[in-house]
């Protein structure tokens, strides 16, 4: 019987590990950003410029 010849096993980790990492950098030029639709104006724009505040702000000693 012959003895079958391996490379060590840290080399195909190292291997495999480097052919992983390659092929994910292939992904990565092509992607362009999606337009993003921005509101003309928020749902709730008339509430907040209509909203009157009653109550004094709290004083800066009990904080």
């Amino acid at each position: 019987m012959s003895k079958s010849v391996r490379p060590p096993r840290g080399a195909s980790l190292l291997l495999s590990s480097l052919a992983l990492s390659l092929a994910g950098c292939a992904a990565g030029p092509d992607y362009h950003r999606p337009p993003l639709a921005e509101p003309a104006a928020y749902h709730n724009a008339p509430a907040l410029t209509a909203r009157q505040t009653t109550r004094a702000a709290p004083t800066l000693d009990s904080w």
